[in-house]
């Protein structure tokens, strides 16, 4: 018995010295931040016990995730510091604005929370391209979390972008919100409905709070998870967007449900004198061939045999815009432009493509874009009366 315990107590003692000198090759060697899945660090569930003024202070429902205001922590594997109003924002914003300051307000997901450096994301990139355009003063303040949708950026509309003083207002619409729970409007577009968020009522607890720690702090077992995570990837179910794009009358479908939230947008910003308009980013498997089999090949691990090769999705979400009396901007063409529209977007720690996410290019372009949208915008919105 002795003997047994002995020879295991070695295979322990050997396994833990194997896992320390793989972590410190790994450190030494390899380029692999433990930090980079870590979003627990900047975004938490809203739960009865977070729910007051601090963690919450916009008052958003119990069930729906949302940034961590006031902390300092990461996102794939760059540093995001959030501001006491839950924006990924050095920068804190008063509800008043001064009264030579532009003020561009943006409401997104996790393409406008970024994978980047906070000077590169989108509103930094808005605001640099717009003062160079117009030489004004302008502040980008912007509500973000990765995994919302529109459902839930109306909602952040209505609950926190209201207590500000605001010029304009930037929605950023990503072709995901075309299926599954971002579908989930009523007929009046108004937000206050049930918004069945259960799937975000999740919390980790025991062990897998204790594995996740570690994983976020070993080189080595984040490579391992990066690694599963591919494989695990290729054994779920496709991105039902991408077989919406492939559709036409799927795309009319989805779209049409749509109207009744992009009619409450516009005349909500009207009524109180803000310039809206919705822009649209487009998928990376849009501009190529090459690039959709690559994406559902490393992604899916399949073969990938409808073209998507189009805007019509963009065209339809335009039209639908312009019914419901809603500035609409579609990213397409301008990024359909570029030579490499791979370096637009953002590429992943194991080696996958991301082709929603974009990269720091791919966030230059997008705020060049929506400035020069800015820059031509009348002088005020409850002036035109748009």
């Amino acid at each position: 018995m002795r003997t047994v315990l002995f020879k295991l107590m070695l295979m322990a003692a050997a396994s833990v010295i194997a896992l320390l000198l793989g972590e410190l090759v790994f450190r030494a060697f390899v380029d692999v931040d433990p930090r980079f899945y870590n979003t627990a660090s900047t975004q938490h569930i809203v739960r009865p016990d977070t729910d007051n003024a601090e963690m919450n202070p916009f008052d958003l429902p119990v069930a729906m995730r949302i940034t961590r205001p006031g902390v300092r922590g990461y996102n794939v594997g760059s540093v995001a510091v959030i501001n006491k109003h839950g924006m990924r924002d050095e920068r804190e914003y008063p509800f008043k604005k001064a009264t030579d300051v532009r003020r561009v307000m943006f409401v997104g997901d996790s393409v406008m929370f970024g994978h980047t450096e906070q000077a590169e994301l989108i509103p930094a990139m808005v605001g640099k391209h717009l003062t160079e355009m117009t030489s004004q003063k302008v502040e980008t303040p912007a509500f973000s979390c990765p995994g919302w949708a529109l459902n839930t950026e109306l909602l952040v509309v209505k609950q926190a972008v209201s207590k500000f003083e605001v010029d304009d207002l930037v929605v950023l619409f990503i072709l995901n919100d075309l299926t599954g729970r971002e579908m989930w409007v009523d007929k009046r577009g108004d937000p206050d409905h049930e918004m069945q968020l259960g799937r975000y009522d999740r919390e980790e607890r025991g062990a897998a709070v204790w594995v996740r720690k570690l994983v976020r702090r070993s080189s080595l077992l984040t490579a391992l998870a990066w690694t599963f995570k591919g494989v695990y990837a290729r054994r779920q179910p496709m991105d039902t967007s991408l077989e919406v794009l492939a559709d036409d009358a799927k795309i009319e479908k989805t779209v049409s449900a749509l109207e009744s939230a992009f009619a409450w947008l516009a005349n909500h910003c009207k009524a109180r004198g803000i310039r809206c308009t919705l822009a649209v980013a487009p998928y990376a498997v849009q501009f190529s061939e090459d690039i959709g089999r690559k994406v559902v090949q490393q992604w899916y691990g399949r073969p990938y045999d409808k073209a998507v090769m189009r805007n019509a999705a963009q065209t339809a979400i335009m039209s639908r815009c312009k019914a419901a009396g809603l500035r609409c901007l579609d990213l397409f063409d301008g990024f359909g432009a570029v030579d490499n529209v791979e370096e637009l977007y953002f590429k992943t720690p194991e080696g996958r493509f991301d082709y929603v996410h974009l990269s720091a290019k791919g966030n230059d372009l997008a705020g060049r874009l929506i400035a020069s949208h800015l820059a031509k915008l009348p002088e005020a919105a409850s002036k035109t009366g748009e």
